[in-house]
């Protein structure tokens, strides 16, 4: 261990004229998100605790919020399952919003997306999350066969992928 720490910044809380990226955009390319590191502080600013104030970014929902188990549609018992659908839970969210929703039927996860009706950006923030969450599954469980075939399951989410 080096003592180097990282974190995610969306677009909104940084400004991308000022941050020297060293790279070339294309006309319709944007810069939605990045993680700068370096040596972690020994202790947080009192503005980095009141913008942590402000975007909530310490609280995470509920699990049973985030998680169903397709087949009862009720929350998930198996503890193996809820170990590896954490490592979802905790995944980076741009706004921290988790915008993520996922059915679990046995080995197959189901991945929704739960689009904000108060969009504060002009791109869809909500699928470079799901990216995050399905990163981490993926490298957390190593189950990494995606294939989309939309489940026969009533939700008010938009069905994104599955992953075995």
């Amino acid at each position: 261990r080096i003592g180097l720490g990282t974190c995610w910044l969306a677009a909104t809380s940084f400004d991308i004229h000022v941050v020297n990226l060293n790279i070339a955009l294309e006309k319709n390319e944007i810069v939605a998100a990045i993680s700068p590191f370096g040596i972690k502080a020994q202790q947080r600013s009192q503005a980095e605790i009141e913008l942590r104030k402000q975007y909530v970014s310490d609280d995470r929902l509920d699990f049973d919020e985030l998680f169903t188990d397709a087949k009862t549609g009720y929350k998930i018992l198996d503890e193996e399952i809820k170990q590896d659908l954490n490592h979802v839970r905790v995944a980076p969210s741009a706004l921290n919003n988790q915008p993520w929703r996922v059915l679990s039927e046995g080995e197959v996860m189901h991945f929704y997306v739960k689009h904000m009706s108060n969009r504060i950006l002009d791109y869809d923030y909500e699928m470079m999350d799901i990216g995050a969450a399905l990163c981490n599954y993926a490298t957390a469980t190593g189950r990494k066969r995606f294939f989309v075939k939309e489940p026969y399951y009533e939700t008010p989410y938009e069905y994104v992928i599955s992953v075995e």
